[in-house]
């Protein structure tokens, strides 16, 4: 569809459909989620080593918390899918966009384009 000859009617009828009751139901816990991960992160960030105090200790809470940032990312991508209607992340994409290292991105990109 050319998007010169798109009309609000017609991206409110294929854009904005109204969230199904289940699908709100399943956002609200997707917000649950959300909220229990970013206290997990709050909790590592306060109580968590220190750079000064063990390197190793430190890298592993660091790789916990991209972790933990990145499966908050994706269920907030979820949940948008949930609430606009169109049922699908409307961000970034599917678990494995959000949830794998970038070394697996990279070589997911180049076997698509090599």
């Amino acid at each position: 569809m050319d998007s010169r000859n798109v009309t609000k009617t017609d991206c409110q009828a294929d854009c904005h459909k109204a969230p199904k009751v289940n699908d709100l139901k399943l956002a609200h816990m997707l917000f649950e989620e959300i909220a229990a991960a970013a206290t997990d992160v709050d909790e590592l960030c306060y109580h968590g080593a220190a750079p000064g105090d063990d390197l190793e200790q430190y890298e592993v809470q660091m790789r916990v918390v991209r972790g933990l940032v990145q499966r908050i990312d994706w269920m907030a991508d979820v949940g948008c899918g949930k609430t606009d209607g169109s049922g699908r992340p409307s961000i970034k994409g599917d678990a494995e966009d959000w949830l794998m290292p970038p070394v697996y991105q990279d070589a997911r990109r180049n076997a698509v384009h090599g």
